[in-house]
């Protein structure tokens, strides 16, 4: 989610990875360049993705069920937290899927991962240099 030049993204399909990179419809030529630039075509795709929109949200999860969600610095405004929340619940698979979220520190990442509480839970959280985090959420089965 928000793949910006993809560098996540692109690292895990060099490794292997089947990917999908999401970004605003504006920033995918630049997706794709980076994506056909390393060379990584059979392995990535770029998609549009506005957080909250369902046309984008069903266009992006028709017919896949996504194994890992990863965000990098998306947890920096508030007021679009129920947005973001939302299209990860929607493209996660309950008892399945599990979300990686990067972030520094701004105060505003325990408003997330509170709200997120409803559907995930927190499998580890861990600072990974000082003042940023990791945190690993497990989309939790329907009960």
């Amino acid at each position: 989610l928000g793949a910006g030049t993809g560098i996540v993204g692109l690292s895990a399909a060099a490794m292997g990875a089947d990917v999908t990179l999401t970004d605003r419809q504006e920033l995918l030529p630049l997706l794709r360049k980076n994506i056909a630039v390393n060379a990584l075509r059979e392995r990535a795709d770029a998609l549009a993705l506005e957080w909250g929109c369902d046309e984008t949200i069903e266009a992006l999860g028709r017919n896949v069920e996504f194994d890992l969600i990863v965000g990098s610095d998306l947890l920096y405004a508030p007021h679009s937290f129920s947005e973001l929340l939302e299209t990860i619940v929607r493209l996660s698979t309950p008892a399945h899927t599990e979300v990686l979220l990067a972030y520094p520190t701004r105060y505003t990442e325990d408003i997330f991962l509170e709200q997120a509480s409803d559907y995930f839970d927190e499998i580890e959280c861990i600072e990974v240099e000082p003042t940023i985090y990791v945190s690993r959420l497990k989309r939790r089965a329907l009960s």
